[in-house]
């Protein structure tokens, strides 16, 4: 019969995470993102009714 043990460590929660050299805002890209697809949207809503006045 096998019988699998290993002994386990505490690994010590560090409530400080290290510094990886990237400090760039994730929001901002976040807004950006939506901004562009808020942009896309509108343009798609103008083209259709553009086209729907023109029929």
């Amino acid at each position: 019969m096998f019988t699998n043990r290993y002994g386990t460590s505490p690994v010590p929660r560090d409530s400080n995470p290290p510094k990886t050299g990237d400090e760039s805002n994730i929001l901002l890209y976040g807004y950006l993102a939506l901004v562009s697809i808020a942009g896309l949207v509108v343009s798609v809503v103008i083209q259709k009714r553009g086209k729907r006045r023109s029929s």
